[in-house]
């Protein structure tokens, strides 16, 4: 299944960033994921620089049918030899920053479409590069050139120094500006899915929450829960601003 058919089925769906260096702990917090109903599970780049193509092998291997596997390489640049290896591998999104130089995002989009994969763009740091008012125009150009979804990511050095919270006003003016599917990246708890999804988010991306946690399948739950719950009230908000 493709992301936007996932996504017309579920509205919202859940992503777990497996940030883990070893395969036994990125599986443990798949399983998890998977059982709890996540529909995406990320193999996360610093698993994908310590163990190569052998995370997404694992990923798809168990977990192929029951979930998207994605590979978050941030392709900057030559990616269509990497786009091909982890679609071999069995990866069906793979990530690209908004940043590299069209040529290389064209480049992606075609080997991506040859070899069965999508493209996820991730607009990680593009504002701060060039200003925020650049970044709904990048998106929206993403979009034109044929990319998959957009991520709006909070990275996890800025999340470390304490830069602020979560871009819910950049989540806001992206998602509203494009149709193709919208990410939201980065130090997202239970708490935020309702803010998160009202922003336009349709995936919500969770890692340290998750793989941290001393149970991550219990955090998973919670996780779901709080999505599904988040999805009736708007649902139901919805209907009454109808009557």
């Amino acid at each position: 299944m493709k992301l936007a058919e996932l996504i017309s089925v579920k509205k919202v769906v859940a992503q777990a960033a497996i940030d883990v260096e070893s395969t036994a702990k990125g599986l443990k917090v798949a399983y998890a994921a998977v059982q709890s109903g996540f529909e995406i599970l990320e193999a996360g780049t610093p698993w994908l620089a310590k163990e190569g193509l052998r995370p997404i092998e694992a990923l798809a291997g168990r977990f192929a049918g029951k979930a998207l596997i994605l590979a978050d390489y941030k392709l900057f640049d030559s990616p269509a030899g990497t786009i091909k290896a982890a679609a071999a591998a069995g990866a069906d999104i793979v990530t690209i920053m908004a940043a590299a130089p069209i040529s290389v995002i064209e480049e992606a989009i075609m080997a991506a479409r040859e070899f069965g994969a999508e493209i996820m763009v991730d607009m990680m740091g593009f504002g701060e590069l060039l200003g925020e008012s650049h970044l709904v125009r990048r998106a929206k150009l993403m979009e034109e050139m044929g990319v998959d979804a957009v991520a709006v990511h909070k990275g996890i050095s800025d999340q470390v120094k304490g830069k602020g919270g979560y871009p819910f006003s950049e989540l806001r003016k992206i998602a509203g500006s494009i149709s193709i599917p919208c990410a939201a990246v980065g130090g997202l708890t239970s708490i935020q899915i309702p803010l998160a999804i009202s922003c336009g988010a349709k995936i919500l991306v969770f890692g340290g929450s998750l793989h941290k946690a001393a149970d991550p399948q219990k955090e998973a739950l919670e996780i779901i829960a709080a999505k599904e719950r988040a999805l009736r009230e708007i649902a139901a908000a919805q209907a009454l601003a109808k009557r």
